[in-house]
């Protein structure tokens, strides 16, 4: 990563060369190779969903700076290799690649569902660990024993979701809109293997594209096949587009939506149109959880001037976990898989970490409902 990273687009540029700064305070040509831990990471900075490559940036800037104050590590830095995969799974698997021959990383994070696919085998093969911090696709868990993932994977969590969706909300049909890519379809045809195991019934599906942003066929086909639920499968800023057209459109269909897209950008593109909106959530809440986790939503909302979402505070962890790893001795692969496999409720800010032996998270998703434009959790 080179400071030519600083002119990529404005919503990210503050952040990223914040991190690069910090990743090169201090160092110089063949004396920085010398005294550096490398951690690579493949994330959206452009392409349909670059605020989740604005999130790991985030999360990763404020973990260098936490470490920092302890002294790095043996007294050597850790630097972020930072390659924008713009969640498309070709141009994601050739920054992969240059991760590992060149940059010779030993872990990479990166998110979506279909990136993770193409990359697992690979980082498998290569022995590099990769982190996954907001994919869900359950197909992950079978890729390998050097994949984790931070968020539990949709085999688990759509099982609260769909279970819910009968008892709690009392539906007997649910029409499916999701995006069109691994995450949607594997979370789709999960909850609705799930949903049709408890008696509900589907009646129809609409797909869309990442990034859409006109969703008015596809709401107005579901507005009038009268479902007594919406399931919402897609990124938090598809689905502050889809709400803000549902409203638009006079749709009253209850809505239900996988879990991690309840963010300050859903929020602020659906405005009062998100209200009532349910959902089988991730644990981490910067503004009613832990105090870990408040403590965290302050410092970020006072550095950037928006909470922090899920994927932050598990872009943080990550960093973190393996700035543990190394301060254990582990310096490849497979030394930081071992590691990963030994921690057992680790602190992290998203929430306690513990990985199951397959490297999924063990969180359990808590049920969720937007109420005068805050998340709550749903009693």
């Amino acid at each position: 990563m080179t400071r030519k990273t600083c002119t990529w687009s404005r919503s990210v540029r503050a952040a990223l060369c914040g991190l690069v700064a910090l990743a090169l305070a201090g160092t110089t040509g063949a004396a920085w190779a010398q005294e550096e831990f490398k951690f690579g990471a493949v994330s959206p900075v452009t392409g349909p969903i670059p605020q989740f490559g604005e999130y790991f940036i985030r999360g990763s800037q404020l973990a260098l700076e936490d470490i920092e104050k302890t002294g790095w590590i043996q007294g050597k830095k850790i630097r972020i290799v930072l390659e924008d995969g713009k969640n498309d799974p070709k141009i994601s698997l050739a920054a992969l690649n240059k991760l590992i021959s060149v940059d010779k990383v030993p872990i990479v994070e990166t998110v979506g569902s279909s990136v993770v696919l193409a990359l697992g085998p690979v980082a498998q093969e290569q022995g590099v660990a990769l982190v996954n911090t907001a994919a869900q696709n359950p197909n992950i868990r079978k890729i390998g024993n050097l994949i984790f993932s931070l968020v539990p994977l949709a085999d688990r969590v759509m099982q609260t979701t769909a279970v819910h969706a009968i008892e709690g909300m009392k539906a007997k049909t649910a029409f499916l809109l999701f995006v069109n890519n691994e995450y949607g379809r594997g979370v789709a045809e999960t909850f609705t293997k799930i949903y049709e195991a408890h008696g509900g019934k589907i009646v129809g599906r609409e797909i869309h594209a990442q990034g859409e942003t006109d969703f008015t066929t596809h709401l107005t086909k579901i507005k009038f096949a009268n479902p007594d639920i919406l399931f919402f499968v897609g990124h938090d800023n598809e689905l502050g587009y889809s709400l803000k057209k549902a409203k638009q459109i006079g749709m009253r269909t209850p809505w239900l939506v996988a879990p991690g897209v309840f963010t300050p950008l859903s929020l602020s593109i659906a405005g009062d149109a998100a209200e009532g909106v349910q959902a089988a959530d991730y644990i981490f809440d910067p503004v009613s959880g832990s105090d870990r986790m408040k403590a965290f939503g302050k410092r970020h909302q006072d550095r950037f001037g928006v909470l922090p979402t899920f994927a932050t505070a598990h872009s943080y962890d990550s960093v973190m976990l393996y700035a543990a790893a190394l301060k254990t001795g582990a310096r490849t692969g497979a030394q930081v898989r071992d590691f990963y496999h030994s921690v057992k409720n680790f602190d992290g800010v998203g929430g306690p970490v513990t990985f199951d032996k397959e490297g999924i998270t063990l969180e359990q998703p808590v049920m969720r409902v937007i109420r005068d434009g805050k998340f709550v959790l749903l009693k």
